[in-house]
């Protein structure tokens, strides 16, 4: 979350789409380089399927999991989508639960 903040707040008119950009990449279209994400994010630790896993499940939270949505949206097999969709459920049951206790 800190990073998109920073991402907005540094490039809030860029036409760039992708989640991940650079000073270089924000006045396009294109993704950063592989080695920008090597440099950046594999030497801190960084996987970029985690990153996509935690988008994919904010997703799900945001929109009230909807396995067809992130079926489409992230070109997930039904599979995959039915499971981000259990696990954001979950997540969203367990909250209103909480938020119920007096």
């Amino acid at each position: 979350m800190a990073w998109l903040d920073q991402r907005r707040a540094t490039w809030s008119k860029t036409p760039n789409r992708h989640v991940l950009i650079n000073a270089k990449t924000a006045l396009g279209t294109g993704p950063v380089s592989p080695e920008y994400l090597k440099r950046h994010l594999l030497h801190q630790g960084v996987y970029l399927e985690r990153i996509r896993g935690d988008r994919v499940l904010y997703e799900a939270l945001t929109v009230g999991a909807d396995p067809l949505r992130l079926a489409l949206v992230f070109n997930l097999s039904h599979t995959t989508a039915s499971s981000y969709a259990a696990i954001a459920q979950s997540l969203l049951d367990d909250t209103a639960a909480v938020e119920e206790l007096p």
